[in-house]
């Protein structure tokens, strides 16, 4: 029986040749048994996971398919950003939208607590579980035991005072120089907070989201990094002192996230959301982008057509198209269909006879289609650009009056962490600045002459 790799990348549309050549022949089977196929090659993106190979097939979305994103993917610092950004958007996509995301296969709901899971595939599970433990109840902090002096609003230690302070007996009655006082307070100097802070702030650095820790101090960088390496003798001296059930817990988890065994003996209740994949990528693909270019919603309906039954040839409401994006910006209109195709080098262009028909199509229902205030686009997904947008080229009939499609790759990486708002882009001048190039570059188009 072939043995797979604990984690493999599949991109979108890769035939069973190239999965099979390079992720092994039960990786296919493994997709075709969970319904990732689309005819012959991957239709889905999301995550598959094996739970009797103890394996992951992460599936990325078409943008990673040129050959030297494949050639990053090797990277494992690379690859688990890949894996917790597609679990970020996957959330977002659950909490904001309709869109149907599926699930697969758990421990829990196979019945199979006590299997043996691979240690990738455990720290990633582990990383979800710490982070989602910690939104409910804050980081891990111990109260230590202190005595202070002269508080008192507190209980006075009466055996340390007597036997520490100078004592002054005057008449009857008994003055000491000072009162010590039993106090108890956050202990930050706790390892497993420590440890617990650093592990937290790895995980949100990895998502990409806020957490509140920025100035809460957790190991020292070195420290960690050793304990990383080999964490065994650290596990076990915060085992042997820690008895309270959830720090016992944060142990495990801990312990399973930085890769050294799993969370399954402990008893927990999880939600996998890593376990989930979309038949429908190009339709996230069009609400990020959608959400970016038009943050005030627009009216993206054009005018309906009309139906005429036989015989009667009544008259009623027929098809009534709708544009993917629609939006103004230096006083031109324009118009952008999000397509979701893999790009293949040396090809003239990336869209489709229909993508192009569809968009002449749109162009001649707008309401007044004065041709140098409209402007055509297909955007597709690319990684690797120096800005979030870039113009490859223009298709037009010169027998069809404002036919020019424009088509314009859109940097993949820099819109997901825009829209999961993990860095900033002055989206608004970047949509000013594509027009701008786009208007100077119909200037170089030969236009058809009128007779």
């Amino acid at each position: 029986m072939e043995e797979s790799r604990a984690l493999n990348f599949v991109i979108a549309g890769d035939t069973r040749e190239v999965i099979e050549r390079e992720c092994g022949v039960l990786a296919w089977r493994r997709l075709a048994d969970n319904g990732f196929l689309e005819r012959t090659s991957i239709g889905c993106v999301g995550f598959c996971r094996d739970i009797d190979s103890n394996s992951l097939l992460v599936v990325l979305p078409k943008a990673f398919s040129h050959p030297h994103i494949r050639k990053r993917l090797q990277e494992p610092t690379y690859q688990r950003e890949q894996i917790f950004r597609l679990i970020r958007v996957f959330k977002k996509i659950r909490q904001a939208t309709k869109f149907s995301l599926s699930g697969g296969k758990t421990n829990k709901n196979l019945a199979r607590e006590e299997k043996i899971v691979d240690q990738v595939l455990d720290s990633f599970d582990a990383a979800l579980i710490l982070r989602r433990e910690f939104r409910d109840k804050g980081v891990y902090v111990r109260k230590a035991s202190r005595q202070e002096k002269n508080k008192p609003n507190l209980s006075v230690n009466w055996p340390a005072t007597i036997r520490r302070s100078s004592a002054v007996l005057t008449d009857r009655e008994i003055f000491f120089d000072y009162t010590l006082h039993h106090s108890r307070k956050r202990d930050v100097t706790n390892r497993l907070f420590l440890l617990h802070v650093s592990c937290l702030k790895e995980i949100f650095s990895l998502t990409g989201e806020r957490s509140g820790l920025e100035s809460t101090e957790g190991l020292d960088q070195n420290e960690f990094r050793k304990l990383r390496a080999n964490p065994r003798n650290f596990i076990r001296e915060l085992r042997a002192s820690t008895y309270d059930e959830r720090g016992r817990f944060l142990i495990a988890a801990i312990n399973s996230f930085i890769g050294e065994s799993s969370l399954l003996s402990v008893a927990s209740e999880s939600v996998e959301e890593l376990l989930s994949y979309t038949k429908d990528f190009e339709d996230i693909w069009e609400k990020v982008l959608r959400d970016l270019m038009t943050p005030v919603p627009i009216k993206r309906s054009l005018p309906p057509g009309q139906w005429h039954p036989w015989p009667s040839a009544a008259n009623d409401k027929g098809m009534q198209p709708e544009v993917d994006i629609r939006l103004k910006s230096r006083g031109t209109e324009v118009l952008v269909d999000a397509k979701d195709y893999r790009l293949i080098n040396g090809s003239k262009w990336k869209g489709s006879n229909g993508d192009h028909y569809k968009q002449i199509i749109y162009r001649q229902l707008l309401d007044n289609p004065i041709e140098s205030l409209v402007v055509n686009i297909l955007a597709f997904p690319n990684l690797g650009q120096k800005s979030l947008f870039e113009i490859k080229g223009c298709h037009y009939w010169k027998e069809i009056p404002g036919s020019a499609i424009f088509e314009v790759t859109v940097d993949y990486d820099l819109a997901i962490k825009c829209w999961l708002r993990e860095i900033s882009l002055d989206i608004t001048e970047e949509l000013s600045s594509l027009v701008q190039e786009l208007n100077s570059f119909t200037h170089k188009i030969k236009m058809p002459t009128s007779e």
